[in-house]
């Protein structure tokens, strides 16, 4: 069995936006209240939707819960009032032990009397074996000495009850201890071979796609294995009667031997909220603690009869009556054992997306705040490295998110806090107002600032951009000037690294609706000013690989230069084919690259079987700060070894699959790397729904350098830092690429550095 000896705290801090919680002796006001009452809220619902096994397995509106939840927190006058909301929404999961205590503090809670009775002890012909004589560790220390006497009554015992009740004990761990004394000495109880029920928990790898592809990322239940117990007994079923409590462990055994016939239980009070389980401790303020079962027997946890709670001060003990009547009257043990039923099987349903008005009500923005807070603060695995604290970003955020006016300011919230979440794998889509703000196409071009100009540096679709040359100066879109479009958008964007960042603005500043054109206004070299008109087409889609030269040629000096993001991976042989004579590569990876994973048996050099390190954070019962690990293979083949030195140009272009390129370029060949660092934001794309259709994209998986160094929010660094100029571009050259050719007269080291 397995059993949760450490409760596990899902917030160890408070949050430093709010101040003491009500520990302190001055009330904090009373909108701190309100939101630190929402963030414990909003942290219990995040706990229970990603790791409670009812909601992975049954169709639970969980969305509703705490919609209705909501109005109830916010009302709440009272500690208790506040507690009271919470387990409404708690009671809808239809789970015992999954709860908040206590529920009022101003009064001890009510206990019964501790059982007196000795461990073992006979009534007539029945043993009556009290477990509790072990919840404390000095009992449990002497429940050695006492085996063999015990075992030795077990041995011609015609009756057993099993007194488990744990209600009384003060001692948290007294229950567990009780448990573990059970292990112990039910072989004596039955005989032959006994198979105990399995748990099992949710677990979650990444966060799936809830609109796009799930690239790995999934739900499943992990079923822990079943034991085989071989039972010691006399030969012969005998009665044995578990008596349990709402504080009992439930052993598997136990449950167990009721599945097959040889065990009744009967339990003081619902059985469950102690259960055995696994559970998470939810700290919610205000000395509120709630309790989330994490896992789950895989036959049905269930008494054979319930009976009344023991009120504290009464010191009749009448279900140990009961138990000893059933104990002594007995039942017919079927010879056939029942099959338990099956348990559900993991079921995954996308989030709603409350798609019916782009501006959703009040709870539906809390909502959509709650569930992005929650996503991100379980599923994101670069959290560790955002400059902002992202516990105290649903404090920061959940007031802008209520107090928006309509569904501009509505997005605007959402985009907002997008930007805490450093990643260049951010993005938001599917909203009208986006649209609105910054388009959903982008321009046939890359602009960079260059020492506060907006700098033409590349034209990825002249067709489409007719009259327009790299070195151009943007100055105004459509009239309005390319500074105040940055600066407007600026508080909306965000990405792993400054650069990146700075050119993600400027690439948004140029989108647009698709199929609409826009009207730049630029200065050449010459100084004048013109207009330039760009169009934002599908048709623009491929136009790259046919109007900007070939993908690969050889430079004067018999060097090879590959330009990666217009290689194709049909074309792969072909280019090795007909570079192979050349005494060195410049492979330019300043774009984006499709599929080009063929190119590492030609330049494995290293011999290299591995390319990458990929983690993505793991949900999985109570465990906390949990990852999966895996590398990512070097593809294999029989062609012939490119024995030339390669020089890899990149700069803020070089995201995603580029920097995947980069990796397998730095584990095969050890490659040069020219120019300035990445855009640090690789790892599968996944996204998550909020209200309005929003869809918000992050990255699902961290990748890091073979050797584990970082990689995210970092970049690919540079070995020799180069960056265009305005008056290079003007002149028509490319100094990144002039540098990597000098760098290549310059005799080899004898290791490249990484």
């Amino acid at each position: 069995m397995r059993l949760s000896l450490t409760a596990l705290s899902t917030c160890a801090l408070l949050l430093s936006a709010l101040p003491a919680l009500a520990e302190e002796s001055a009330s904090p006001p009373a909108e701190t209240l309100r939101l630190q009452r929402l963030h414990g809220l909003a942290e219990l619902w995040g706990e229970v939707r990603y790791r409670h096994p009812t909601l992975a397995s049954q169709e639970l509106d969980w969305d509703a819960a705490l919609l209705a939840a909501l109005p109830r927190v916010e009302a709440a006058r009272s500690r208790e009032d506040y507690a009271r909301a919470l387990q409404q929404m708690l009671d809808t999961v239809g789970d015992p032990a999954t709860r908040v205590e206590p529920w009022d503090s101003s009064q001890p809670q009510a206990r019964p009397a501790r059982n007196p009775r000795p461990l073992h002890a006979w009534e007539k012909e029945v043993l009556v074996v009290n477990l509790t004589a072990a919840a404390s560790p000095p009992a449990l220390s002497s429940f050695a000495p006492a085996y063999a006497p015990l075992v030795a009554d077990l041995q011609r015992a015609r009756a057993v009850v099993v007194d488990m009740r744990a209600r009384a004990l003060t001692d948290e761990r007294g229950p567990y201890r009780m448990a573990n004394a059970l292990d112990l000495i039910a072989p004596q109880l039955f005989q032959g071979e006994l198979r105990t029920p399995a748990q099992r928990m949710v677990r979650r790898d990444g966060y799936r796609s809830q609109v796009g592809i799930p690239v790995g990322y999934g739900i499943a239940f992990t079923e822990f294995s079943e034991d085989i117990v071989t039972g010691k007994a006399s030969p012969g079923p005998r009665p044995l009667v578990f008596l349990f409590d709402t504080g009992t462990v439930v052993p598997a055994v136990a449950l167990a031997l009721q599945q097959r016939g040889l065990a009744r239980i009967l339990s003081e009070g619902e059985l469950g909220q102690g259960s055995g389980a696994e559970r998470l401790e939810v700290k919610l303020g205000e000395g509120l603690t709630a309790w989330v079962r994490v896992s789950e027997f895989t036959v049905p946890l269930r008494a054979d009869e319930r009976l009344a709670e023991r009120p504290a001060a009464d010191a009749s003990d009448a279900a140990l009556q009961k138990a000893l009547e059933l104990a002594r009257r007995g039942w017919k043990v079927p010879t056939r054992i029942p099959r338990p039923e099956p348990l559900p099987r993991a079921l995954w349903k996308p989030d709603k997306r409350y798609e019916e008005s782009a501006y959703p009500n009040r709870a539906l923005r809390q909502l959509a705040a709650i569930r992005a807070w929650n996503v991100i603060r379980l599923f994101h695995p670069t959290l560790r490295l955002f400059a902002h604290d992202w516990q105290g970003a649903l404090v920061h955020f959940l007031p802008k998110f209520e107090a928006a006016r309509d569904a501009r300011e509505y997005v605007l919230a959402v985009a907002e806090l997008s930007t805490w979440v450093e990643d260049g794998h951010v993005f938001l889509r599917d909203h009208p107002e986006l649209t609105r703000l910054w388009g959903d196409w982008v321009a046939p071009l890359n602009v960079f600032d260059i020492n506060g100009k907006m700098v033409v540096v590349e034209i990825e679709v002249p067709s489409a951009a007719p009259g327009l040359r790299v070195g151009d100066v943007v100055e105004a879109i459509d009239g309005e000037p390319i500074a105040t479009r940055v600066q407007r958008l600026t508080p909306y964007v965000t990405a792993s690294t400054p650069s990146h960042r700075a050119f993600k603005v400027l690439r948004r500043a140029l989108g647009g609706p698709v199929d609409t054109t826009s009207t730049l206004t630029v200065r050449g070299a010459d100084g004048q000013a013109r207009q330039v008109t760009i169009s934002r087409s599908r048709d623009n889609l491929g136009k790259e690989y046919t109007e900007n030269g070939p993908a690969f040629r050889v430079l004067p000096g018999n060097v090879g230069l590959v330009r990666l993001g217009l290689l194709r991976a049909a074309e792969v042989p072909a280019m090795f084919e007909q570079l192979k004579g050349t005494r060195a590569l410049v492979l330019d990876l300043r774009g984006y690259p499709q599929g080009l994973w063929g190119m590492a048996p030609y330049l494995n050099t290293r011999k290299a079987t591995d390319a990458n390190l990929a983690l993505w954070n793991v949900v999985e019962g109570a465990s906390q700060a949990m990852s999966f690990q895996m590398r990512s293979p070097v593809t294999r083949g029989d062609v012939p070894l490119y024995q030339g030195r390669t020089v890899t140009l990149i700069d803020e272009r070089t995201i995603s699959q580029a920097e995947s390129v980069a990796l397998l370029l730095e584990a095969v060949n050890g490659t040069t790397f020219v120019g300035s660092p990445s855009a640090g934001a690789n790892g599968d794309i996944t996204d998550f729904s909020l209200p309005g259709g929003i869809n918000f994209l992050f990255s699902g998986a961290e990748i890091r350098h073979l050797d584990g160094a970082q990689l995210q929010c970092l970049g690919v660094q540079p070995h020799l830092r180069v960056r265009p100029t305005l008056q290079g571009l003007r002149a028509g050259r490319d100094e990144v690429l002039e540098a990597a050719l000098r760098l290549l007269e310059a005799p080899a080291p004898s290791s490249a550095p990484r």
